[in-house]
Parts: structure tokens; sequence; C-alpha cells
């Protein structure tokens, strides 16, 4: 009977431990979209800013 309620146990562990994983990989996943998808918003800010400023800055009007 002990040998089968360590097992159990083990298992049990195995899949905890793969449940925290596979939970890791979905959160970073998350947060790299989050990021790329910021990135992008700031850059067309930028870009929208600089049409603005460059052709005073670079003198061609």
């Amino acid at each position: 009977m002990e040998g089968v309620a360590a097992e159990i146990l083990s298992d049990a562990a195995l899949v905890g431990l793969g449940t925290v994983f596979v939970l890791g990989l979905a959160a970073e996943g998350g947060f790299a979209l989050c990021r790329h998808r910021l990135e992008q918003r700031a850059e067309k800010g930028w870009e929208s800013a600089w049409e603005q400023v460059e052709p005073g800055w670079s003198g061609r009007r």
C-alpha cells in the first residue's frame, strides 16, 4: 500500500510542477504580447510626432 501512495504523491507533484511550468509559459507569452503591442503603439506615436518636428529640424519645409 505504501508504494501506491508514494506513486500517487509523485504523480501529483509532477502534475503540480507541470501546471506551474505551463502557467509560467502562458504568463510570459502574455507579457511578451503586451510588450510588443505597447512598443508598436509608442513607435506609431513617435512617427506621428516626428512628421511634425522633422521638417523644421532638418530645414526641409
